[in-house]
């Protein structure tokens, strides 16, 4: 997680969220349930708001959500 830029495209967002697949991503985009932002035409997602947004889920921290693969 710490080697991600701060910028982070649909791929790296995947990483981070061990194994969420684009449509998954898409999905939450098209819901608001995820923090994205538009550069252009493009949908990026800032690293810093989506460690905020995982520590914000209830009764997971973004180091337990990783270790325990809560994502998957």
């Amino acid at each position: 997680m710490d080697q991600l830029p701060e910028i982070l495209t649909f791929e790296q967002v995947q990483e981070f969220l061990s194994g969420f697949t684009e449509w998954s991503i898409r999905n939450m985009i098209r819901r608001n349930q995820i923090p994205y932002r538009k550069r252009g035409t493009k949908i990026v997602f800032l690293k810093s708001e989506l460690i905020k947004w995982v520590d914000n889920l209830p009764g997971v921290t973004v180091e337990e959500a990783l270790k325990s693969n809560v994502f998957l």
